[in-house]
């Protein structure tokens, strides 16, 4: 080892030697290539030096050719022209200003007089806040209906036009008594809807969602123009008519047909002082409703003797709702008023046009003369920078003939640098060749000394082989020694076990390692050797053998009961897990619906009160969940109703209720439980069978109420109705008869268009 990092320290230095002279010749041969590139650097420059002297001359001609052309005009000159002609520019463009500001000052004020009489017009044509106001003051419902509708028009298919007061402009105010009595104040009142889906829609948000008390009417299926009074104007005029009711005022097409088809506006006849000292002759021409100057006039004839007529006469009231008018004369002033003043700011803007016009064409004459100046001034501009860059130019010229470089000067300075930069380099050449040479022989040592090591390792390993054989015999010897010191412990375990069962068998303490003389006795009396012991054994089992057999199932059912036990009580185990994991997984769910279900009991329970009390009784809905917890299967809804003060609530049942009370108890459940859900129609079918009329009566109208106050369709069927029940104005009447032939008496259509309360239609 030590020869060794000797031999390679010595190697080392002699590496590093022979690099060192190695890189020293490098450097030299650097220092030659750099003064070979500084000539040949310098040669260039001077070369750049001589090109760059020709180009400037060449610019400096080029610019003295272009001051020279530049002389030829007298650019001052040209520029005091160009700006005499721009101030007479400037002057005529402030003319044209003033001008143009007289004229927009006339048609701003001509515009603001404009924008007055617009307003005053729109002032008197829409009165709509005054309507709205008015609306406000008689129906709050239907003034806070009406501001929902303007804000959610888009949420309809077709338009819902706002209360009819609202839409009706009467063409003289003095007629607005005559349409305030033709139209009751419900329908004055009433929304107008193209279709009966928006209606529905608009009456249930409305009604249910705000709480807001309105009517709704539809438009009738037919066109304005199929509404024809019976009689022409021209044929009535004599008897003092002067229009029918629809003349006298405006509204859109779908109110105006709702009116001629409900109310027949159309065909209710307006006349003067001269119709009253016609009545007779009004009668003979069929006039069943008409006014006069003061008073409505109503005739009927009886349908079963038509010579029983009965004229009723009754004083037309003074209009409450339809008061505001328009003044049509000073209408028609500000209209011409506007056309004027439309007419003269339209001739003045024609005028301003005209001078805009003039106004671009100096405009564009000034930017032309501007352009111009501009132009001549860059002209005199770039004179006087050709002016400052020749000047600088021939300055730097006189600098490149003052860097002028002496080449042959360098070229002599360059070969002896060169020539002794040589000298050196052989000098150092012998000197790295000396190096190698002591270089190489040191590492001609150092590969002997390398072999020689090579031969000292073959000869270790040999012995390592030899060692690892020897160290292989010793661990097999070791495991043999530590697996007989295991056996060994375990013969002492078993001889220690054995002589516990010694202990054990002659009952002695564990302290005891001797037999005890009376055990050893009984030893005396055994033979001495294990196989006369063995033999012994053998006759002992044939003894045995010879005796009586006894029942082995007894054990065996012993042992089968025993396991029998255990499995059982597993099993009772298992199930109390599960039951116990079943009444969690009970109470989870329990917790989950049983509130669901009681919240829905309660909104019913509400409707159901609500209902009982409107009755002048008392009611209640509640869920019913067994004497004993747990019971689903008991689980009900408990119906309690008390129909008298005096009583208490009791629960629904023939023992303490009559069958049309039940039946009572029954409808308004269905009701309370109907509120809770939206569909198109219901059907009753013989609600009213079992029920005495004061009951039967009030479930009418509860029926009605509810009706009208959701957006279902109610269908009852019913084999009678009582007398005198109040129907909506949607109600639809259908009486059905498979006997018409045997009744003689019977006319459906008699009974079409009767005023009796019962319905606007009847169908056969």
């Amino acid at each position: 080892g030590a020869v060794e990092k000797e031999l390679k320290a010595g190697l080392a230095v002699d590496t590093k030697a022979v690099e060192a002279s190695l890189q020293n010749f490098g450097l030299l041969a650097d220092k030659f290539s750099s003064v070979k590139n500084e000539l040949r650097r310098k040669i260039q420059e001077e070369e750049g030096r001589i090109e760059r002297m020709q180009k400037y001359a060449d610019e400096i001609a080029g610019f003295e050719r272009e001051v020279a052309e530049s002389s030829l005009v007298d650019i001052p000159a040209k520029v005091t022209e160009v700006q005499v002609k721009i101030q007479e520019c400037n002057r005529d463009i402030s003319s044209v200003s003033n001008e143009k500001a007289t004229a927009d000052d006339f048609i701003k004020d001509k515009q603001r007089e404009s924008n007055a009489v617009v307003q005053e017009i729109k002032r008197l044509n829409d009165l709509s806040n005054q309507r709205l106001e008015l609306l406000r003051r008689r129906s709050r419902d239907a003034y806070e209906a009406t501001m929902w509708l303007q804000q959610n028009e888009g949420r309809f298919k077709g338009k819902i036009y706002p209360p009819i007061m609202t839409q009706i402009d009467l063409m003289n105010a003095s007629d607005a008594k005559y349409v305030e009595a033709q139209i009751p104040l419900r329908d004055l009142l009433a929304f107008v809807a193209e279709y009966p889906e928006d209606l529905n829609s608009f009456l249930g948000t409305i009604r249910d969602s705000r709480n807001l008390r309105v009517n709704g009417v539809v438009v009738p299926a037919e066109s304005l123009d199929s509404f024809k009074p019976r009689r022409p104007l021209s044929e009535i005029k004599r008897c003092g008519f002067r229009a029918y009711i629809k003349s006298l005022f405006s509204a859109p097409d779908g109110v105006m047909r709702y009116l001629c088809k409900r109310h027949r506006v159309h065909d209710i006849p307006v006349g003067d002082a001269r119709t009253e000292d016609c009545l007779e002759e009004v009668r003979r021409l069929g006039m069943r409703r008409f006014f006069t100057r003061d008073n409505l006039y109503t005739i009927k004839v009886s349908q079963y003797d038509h010579s029983r007529i009965m004229t009723t006469c009754s004083e037309v009231s003074a209009p409450h709702l339809l008061t505001m008018s328009v003044d049509v004369t000073n209408l028609r002033k500000l209209e011409k008023q506007k056309q004027a003043l439309a007419e003269e700011i339209a001739a003045r803007t024609a005028e301003v046009k005209n001078l805009n016009v003039k106004d671009r064409t100096l405009q564009q004459q000034l930017e032309e003369l501007r352009t111009a100046k501009k132009r001549w001034l860059n002209e005199l501009s770039h004179i006087r920078q050709l002016n400052m860059l020749l000047e600088q130019k021939r300055e730097a010229l006189e600098r490149l003939r003052n860097e002028a470089i002496d080449l042959d000067a360098e070229h002599r300075k360059a070969a002896a640098e060169q020539r002794k930069i040589c000298s050196c380099r052989v000098k150092e050449a012998r000197n790295f060749a000396n190096k190698l040479q002591e270089c190489h022989k040191k590492h001609r040592e150092f590969a002997e000394h390398r072999l020689d090591m090579v031969k000292v390792l073959v000869d270790r390993k040999k012995a390592e082989e030899k060692l690892r054989v020897v160290q292989n015999e010793y661990c097999s010897l070791e495991n043999r020694v530590k697996s007989m010191k295991e056996d060994l412990l375990r013969l002492k375990r078993e001889a220690q076990n054995k002589l516990k069962e010694a202990q054990e068998a002659t009952k002695c303490s564990s302290s005891t390692l001797t037999i005890p003389p009376d055990v050893a006795k009984e030893f005396l009396k055994l033979p001495n050797t294990a196989a006369e012991i063995t033999k012994k054994l053998h006759e002992e089992e044939v003894k045995l053998s010879c005796m009586l057999p006894v029942d082995l199932s007894v054990e065996s059912e012993h042992h089968q009961r025993k396991r029998d036990i255990e499995k059982l009580e597993a099993d009772v185990k298992g199930n109390e897990t599960q039951l116990s994991e079943l009444e969690t997984e009970m109470e989870d769910t329990r917790s989950r619906w049983l509130p669901n279900i009681e919240e829905l009991l309660q909104r019913i329970n509400v409707g159901f009160g609500r209902f009982f009390r409107a009755l002048g009784c008392a009611g209640d809905v509640s869920l019913y969940q067994g004497e004993q917890a747990h019971q689903y299967d008991q689980f009900g809804v408990n119906i309690r109703v008390k129909f008298r003060d005096q009583e208490d609530l009791a629960e629904l049942s023939a023992a303490h209720q009559s069958g049309g009370e039940r039946s009572v108890a029954t409808v308004l459940y269905m009701m309370a439980l109907q509120e809770l859900t939206s569909v198109p129609f219901r059907c009753v079918d013989e609600i009213n069978q079992g029920m005495d009329s004061e009951n039967e009566r009030r479930v009418f109208e509860m029926i009605m109420n509810t009706a009208r106050q959701n957006s279902a369709q109610y269908f009852l069927l019913t084999p009678k109705l009582l007398p005198d029940l109040p129907y909506a104005e949607n109600v639809t009447m259908i009486f059905i008869s498979k006997c018409t032939s045997y009744i003689p008496d019977w006319n459906p259509q008699a009974l079409v268009g009767r005023s009796i309360g019962l319905a606007a239609c009847i169908q056969h």
